[in-house]
Formats: structure tokens, C-alpha cells, sequence
């Protein structure tokens, strides 16, 4: 059925979609210790040095695949917060 496929599909990322909040959550924490870092850029800053350095864990994988979706997210949302802020 439609809904044991989309279960089956969510269940399958739900490993890579938590660690991509894991390093998220890791970014905001240093960001928000440091006066002027975006969190934002930290955590894609982050992501590149942990995919170059140690890599994707077999686990994540499918999950991670989700986070061009959630940098296009985090992109629109800064530049409508930054737009918001100039009014």
C-alpha cells in the first residue's frame, strides 16, 4: 500500500536525518558561543569537514540525501530573514 511504502521510504532516512540534526544541533550550540557566527554556514561548513574528512557513515546515507532540500530551506529562510530585517 501507498502507506507502508512511504513508512518503509521515511523509516529507511530517518538514521541520516538524525545525524544531519545531530551536526545541525552541533553548529548552533558553536554558533550561538561565538558573538556574529551564522549557524547557518557553520553547519555547512561542518558537513564539508566531516564528508571530506571521516565520510558518511553507510547508515546515513539515505537520510543525508536529504539535505540539499534542507539547505535550499535554510537559504530561502535566511534571506527572508535578512529581507524581514531591513523593512
Amino acid at each position: 500500500s501507498r502507506v507502508a511504502g512511504f513508512v518503509r521510504r521515511t523509516d529507511s532516512s530517518g538514521p541520516g536525518l538524525l545525524f544531519l540534526v545531530v551536526l545541525a544541533g552541533l553548529a548552533y550550540a558553536i554558533a550561538g558561543a561565538i558573538p556574529g557566527m551564522n549557524a547557518l554556514l557553520l553547519a555547512v561548513g561542518l558537513g564539508a569537514v566531516v564528508a571530506n574528512t571521516v565520510g558518511i557513515p553507510s547508515w546515513a546515507v539515505r537520510g543525508v540525501r536529504w539535505r540539499e532540500v534542507i539547505l535550499e530551506a535554510g537559504i530561502v529562510l535566511l534571506g527572508a530573514r535578512i529581507a524581514f530585517g531591513d523593512l
